[in-house]
């Protein structure tokens, strides 16, 4: 089997006001290296870890095929998942879907640490028993785990990690046993009340959300979103810059997108048929948007 080598990165304290922008575990993602991994072996994944304190700044956005945990184990902000925002503290766990669309909010005073797991959920196809588990648990976004529970999973996470680094014999087994193990434990918070899908009082913007939502399928503009709403174009046009991270029209053709490839995925539909059911008025700007 091929693995991704764990990625890690720790900020001292010199280092400690750089920027979550410039060390965001996310950013080490390299799609490429990933891509090549996912057609050789689904067994691939990546452990990152950052620590800091965060500036201001747009925050980077996010989008990748692997699903994502990322454990928290201090401080404060919210997070942005699909079309919702959470809030996010000490032991929180934020779970991230294939191909969604998110991005971290952090709080500007808080000196953030977290640790993630990006993982091909093909990897579980080899342990019946965890895809279960797993198709009951991607349902949740936020769960708030014990401190029982975080420290047993921080101790996981590493472990994945410092065996993921080393070539010692059995450690694609042992890994997958680790990764099998936070499956179950998070599970088991989920069932005991720990989930928790409280979210960031922002409701101008769930409700564009919203719209958007039940109207991605068909000829919607900007202009025509700004008069929906009785706002400007610049006014939602800042709004989406401010909690999203990225453009009206960005988000828009990303949730397009992101319902083609669920579609190809789980319907018998031809491909121009999906194109034109998820918005596109033609193929080839389907092709194009589909590629990038």
């Amino acid at each position: 089997m091929y693995l991704i080598s764990g990625l890690v990165e720790t900020v001292s304290p010199a280092r400690c006001r750089k920027s979550c922008i410039d060390n965001d575990p996310g950013k080490f993602y390299n799609e490429s290296v990933a891509k090549k991994t996912r057609e050789r072996d689904p067994f691939s994944f990546q452990v990152g870890r950052y620590k800091g304190r965060s500036t201001q700044g747009t925050p980077p956005v996010f989008r990748h095929p692997e699903c994502e945990f990322q454990l928290f184990l201090s401080g404060t902000g919210a997070y942005f998942i699909k079309n919702r925002t959470y809030r996010v503290g000490k032991n929180s766990l934020i779970f991230i879907n294939c191909n969604q669309i998110h991005h971290y909010l952090p709080h500007p005073d808080s000196c953030i640490e977290r640790l993630n797991l990006l993982f091909n959920p093909g990897l579980l196809k080899l342990r019946p028993a965890a895809a279960k588990i797993f198709r009951r648990f991607r349902k949740w976004r936020h769960l708030v785990l014990s401190e029982k529970e975080a420290t047993a999973a921080r101790f996981l996470l590493e472990e994945i990690r410092a065996e993921n680094d080393s070539n010692l014999p059995y450690r694609d087994e042992i890994c997958l046993d680790n990764i099998e193990k936070l499956l179950i434990i998070f599970y088991r918070c989920g069932l005991r009340g720990g989930k928790t899908e409280k979210q960031v009082r922002t409701p101008f913007i769930q409700q564009l959300l919203g719209f958007i939502e039940n109207s991605f399928t068909s000829e919607i503009s900007l202009a025509q979103v700004a008069k929906r709403f009785n706002r400007s174009p610049f006014s939602i046009s800042r709004l989406f810059k401010k909690y999203l991270g990225i453009g009206f029209k960005e988000y828009l053709i990303s949730r397009r997108i992101d319902e083609a490839k669920h579609l190809l995925e789980e319907s018998q539909k031809s491909v121009s048929s999906i194109a034109y059911t998820t918005g596109f008025r033609d193929l080839s700007t389907f092709n194009e948007r589909f590629r990038r």
